[in-house]
């Protein structure tokens, strides 16, 4: 569990820098993880970076 850094590029970043991030963890990963910024996101964390991830984890197909 985990791969993203709550007080990284999902915090600070863009909606495509989300998206390349998340991309990178899961290709990265074993077959199975679970995607997550660590236990807890700061309440400041913009929702689209989140809605970004969590978008990007469901279409993701690994190759």
């Amino acid at each position: 569990m985990g791969g993203l850094d709550r007080h990284g590029v999902i915090s600070t970043g863009t909606v495509d820098q989300v998206k390349k991030a998340t991309i990178d963890v899961l290709k990265n990963a074993p077959n199975r993880v679970i995607l997550s910024a660590n236990c807890t996101v700061s309440n400041t964390t913009p929702i689209e970076n989140l809605r970004a991830a969590i978008q990007t984890a469901h279409e993701f197909r690994k190759g």
